[in-house]
């Protein structure tokens, strides 16, 4: 079983621990997140699961995209 884990499994881009698919994960541009992991590549603060905004392939929250 650990040969599938490490192996076939997604990783998370910002941690590069495994995601359990069968919970909540988060895809951005190709890239996978664990939820807690997927933040605004601004002020850090969790994304997750809400909306965010995209520029330059960056995500941010509302918040910051709006500054």
């Amino acid at each position: 079983m650990k040969c599938f884990t490490d192996h076939i499994l997604p990783r998370c881009v910002k941690c590069n621990q495994i995601i359990d698919t069968a919970k909540d994960y988060a895809t951005y541009e190709g890239k996978e997140f664990h939820i807690n992991c997927f933040t605004c590549d601004d002020c850090g603060k969790k994304i997750g699961a809400t909306s965010f905004l995209t520029h330059g392939g960056l995500a941010y929250c509302k918040e910051c995209h709006l500054r």
